[in-house]
């Protein structure tokens, strides 16, 4: 069987890649008449996405977060053991979620998902409104919320890849780390506005709240209107006719056209193929997809991390604070959400090891010049350098870091075994994610920013090495392309 799937995997290979260039929009009119053609696609994951925005809010709160003490949630729980575990609650709730999610994603529809992580998240937002200066339910607020976003991370990224074309699938999935970073943002300016040590003049958590409120409400009642089924959810239903219709709509014809009618041919042979297999995420055939995204995971963490992002929001804020505003945080997260925007706009027009190797040079760089810092004495000079060196950070990994870890999920796994796959490296993610935030009162000098770095480089390159190039395949064929590595 597996012999028929290599044979198989490689002519479709040789056929995509000569195909490939023609496939692709040319031109910038021809791309935005062929995005707004598809535009139901982005609609069908409108509560998905909203609720990644409060997820990032809740992320960007935690550990994007120079004066987490000074809330007024954390008057009288100024002991470190108190502020971390309020921290890591959403992160050890979000592992809960994954794994939930796992279970469920292939045999709920995603709307009847959507609206349960909606109705988590809605209470998470307004336990944050209402009691925003008590800590237990801020507490309850982050369990809350961690276990929406465990439930909605791997629904909405299967989602997406499976209802978007193959022009557009690194463009729609990228939305979702978009979406994330938006929130990290929307969050750095609600930490605005500090008027002294330990009190602000709005209370950052109540307005972390409202936004997510906002959200939450804004993409349930988008999604009651435009939200679409996956055709793979369909056809592994063995409802194939309304599988079709949603593919005719997702695409805004009239009728089932020669392209709709050979993608889901694809996606039935992909489907029949994968009911056969077993669901350990750990055999010989998942064990090499599941490295690479583990390797991105780590790539992520290395560039997003609570003892990294306080070296660099300490530097910003010494050089912008004028006692009254910080705009240390929003001035960083916006230029990596700057950067991801565009990405997000150009990741179907290149190959994918473009992107990859770009970072990879860029990051390069940025190491020789922490360690040239690291081994010199500047004196107040230091600390303009290390703020102009965490804006190139800042953009550098928003090139390709997290958006690739996002496109990769989606396509090197059997669709059987992508909900778990999915769960077990984004758990994964966060494992490493707390580790980081217990350590960081022991890693916040230029050792971190050396270490990070490194890691990146060093990830990236090995990743570069081994991965192969999806660019511009449909599901079938880097889901086989993978399995042939």
């Amino acid at each position: 069987m597996q012999e028929k799937m290599k044979f198989r995997s490689e002519e479709s290979i040789k056929s995509e890649n000569v195909n490939r260039t023609r496939n692709q929009p040319q031109g910038i009119i021809e791309w935005i008449d062929y995005y707004q053609k598809n535009k139901p696609q982005t609609n069908a994951l409108a509560a998905g996405i909203m609720i990644m925005i409060y997820s990032g809010q809740q992320l960007g709160w935690g550990i994007f977060n120079n004066h987490l003490k000074a809330q007024p949630w954390a008057g009288g729980y100024e002991d470190e053991g108190s502020v971390f575990w309020v921290i890591i609650t959403w992160f050890i709730a979000s592992i809960v979620g994954f794994f939930f999610a796992s279970i469920i994603v292939n045999n709920l529809s995603k709307l009847s998902i959507y609206i349960l992580a909606s109705v988590l998240s809605g209470i998470s937002a307004a336990l944050l409104i209402t009691f925003s200066a008590d800590i237990y339910y801020v507490f309850i607020s982050r369990i809350l919320g961690g276990l929406a976003h465990g439930i909605t991370y791997p629904t909405v990224l299967i989602h997406a890849s499976e209802v978007s074309v193959v022009k557009l699938r690194g463009m729609v999935v990228s939305t979702i780390h978009l979406c994330f970073i938006i929130g990290v943002f929307t969050t750095s300016s609600s930490l605005l506005p500090v008027y002294d040590a330990r009190s602000y003049e709005v209370d950052p958590t109540k307005t972390i709240g409202i936004n997510g409120l906002i959200c939450v409400a804004t993409g349930v009642l988008i999604a009651i209107f435009f939200n679409r089924e996956s055709p793979v959810f369909l056809i592994r239903k063995y409802r194939d006719k309304e599988a079709i219709q949603t593919m005719i709509r997702l695409r805004c014809e009239s009728s089932e056209t020669i392209d709709i009618r050979k993608d889901f041919s694809e996606l039935k042979i992909m489907v029949m193929e994968d009911i056969k297999s077993n669901l350990n995420i750990f055999d010989r055939a998942n064990r090499w997809p599941l490295f690479v995204v583990l390797v991105m995971k780590i790539i992520f963490v290395a560039s997003f991390n609570m003892p990294l992002n306080l070296i660099w929001l300490e530097a910003v804020e010494s050089k912008l604070y004028n006692g009254k505003v910080d705009p240390s945080g929003m001035c960083l997260s916006g230029i990596r959400w700057i950067v991801i925007l565009i990405m997000m706009f150009l990741i179907d027009f290149k190959r994918i090891k473009f992107y990859i190797y770009s970072t990879l040079l860029s990051c390069g760089l940025l190491c020789l010049l922490l360690i040239a810092l690291r081994s010199s004495a500047m004196g107040d000079d230091e600390t303009t350098l290390i703020t102009l060196l965490a804006f190139m950070f800042q953009a550098t990994t928003g090139i390709a870091i997290g958006i690739l870890a996002d496109v990769y999920s989606t396509e090197a796994f059997n669709t059987r075994k992508k909900p778990l796959s999915i769960a077990f490296s984004s758990s994964f993610e966060f494992l490493l994610q707390i580790f980081m935030i217990a350590v960081v009162f022991y890693l916040k000098d230029q050792t971190t920013t050396i270490i990070c770095g490194l890691t990146i480089v060093m990830g990236l390159g090995i990743f570069a090495y081994f991965i192969p190039d999806t660019s511009g395949m449909s599901l079938l064929k880097a889901r086989n392309k993978f399995l042939c590595h």
